[in-house]
């Protein structure tokens, strides 16, 4: 189930998709960390004394998600897991044996990966983000992941999953 979000300067409804509230027209982004959604000063915020900035993919797909500002872009390009979280909110499931393409078993998002292996959260973003691509060629559009993941950058990935599980929210 996708949660209702209020924009924090007029206090009107803000989807979850919400990059600028539809009625007194803020820049909005979601904060995870905190499971709101956080009125933006160039594209930037401070939540609990930390910055947060745009997801390295608000320009090209639209993404109104907040990641922490320090930032290599891999701990910045956290759609990888976006991705499968919203796939997860949405009910998304796919059945391998109803895909017209090898799946090796059913692929559900999980609620988390923060027990998952860096493997098995790349496991089913491939297959996921396939889905996406196809979804999008089939429009006539560009695949939204134009890119597989080389092993340097899984094993950067991997560090970053480390991390990132390590670090209380």
């Amino acid at each position: 189930m996708v949660r209702a979000f209020i924009c924090p300067e007029c206090h009107a409804f803000a989807a979850f998709e919400s990059n600028r509230c539809t009625s007194c027209g803020g820049p909005l982004g979601l904060c995870l960390a905190t499971r709101s959604m956080v009125l933006l000063d160039d594209d930037a915020a401070v939540v609990d004394g930390k910055q947060w900035v745009r997801c390295t993919q608000a320009g090209p797909l639209g993404c109104n998600w907040l990641v922490p500002a320090e930032a290599d872009p891999a701990a910045r390009g956290r759609c990888l897991s976006d991705t499968l979280d919203t796939s997860r909110e949405a009910g998304m499931v796919l059945h391998a044996d109803r895909v017209r393409f090898n799946a090796p078993r059913d692929i559900a998002p999980r609620e988390s990966y923060a027990d998952a292996s860096i493997e098995e959260l790349l496991a089913d973003w491939k297959w996921v983000s396939m889905f996406f691509n196809r979804v999008n060629t089939a429009m006539g559009k560009n695949p939204l992941y134009p890119f597989e993941i080389g092993n340097g950058v899984a094993e950067k990935l991997g560090f970053v999953h480390k991390v990132v599980k390590e670090v209380p929210l």
